[in-house]
């Protein structure tokens, strides 16, 4: 891949490719959406932060713990062009309502890789507000 300058994260949108649903026994996988919206090709790489969040925009629970350790595939996002970014996150039923803390989430706060701002995507699911295990809720790299 061609040395492309870093993608400038006022121009990228991230929204929901599916709502919940799929994921391993007890827990809901969820893809998001990033999509470049600045007229040039850039690169993009890294995992994001993910926090659930309610109505307000208001952090519920512990940030989504990433999957991936050390270096990333950095990724072209062409003109108008889409990467993805997927989460998952247990089922709060799951757990012992004193020890989750079981609330629903109006959305996640996500912040991309080299970016100081965040946008928050709606998607609602049930969610824990006190931690649980770091497996609980996760996040990948983009790809």
């Amino acid at each position: 891949m061609s040395s492309r300058p870093g993608c400038p994260t006022a121009s990228l949108v991230v929204w929901p490719a599916n709502g919940p649903g799929g994921g391993a026994l007890g827990t809901h996988g969820v893809t998001l959406t990033i999509t470049n919206l600045s007229g040039h090709s850039c690169e993009i790489s890294g995992t994001p932060r993910v926090v659930a969040v309610g109505l307000g925009g208001t952090r519920i629970g512990p940030p989504a713990t990433p999957r991936t350790l050390g270096a990333t595939e950095r990724v072209e996002l062409r003109e108008k062009g889409s990467a993805t970014l997927d989460f998952t996150y247990g089922t709060a039923a799951n757990y012992l309502p004193k020890r989750c803390g079981p609330t629903m989430a109006a959305g996640v706060r996500v912040r991309l890789p080299g970016g100081s701002t965040s946008q928050v995507v709606p998607l609602p699911f049930e969610t824990c507000s006190r931690p649980v295990k770091s497996s609980f809720f996760t996040v990948g790299s983009i790809g």
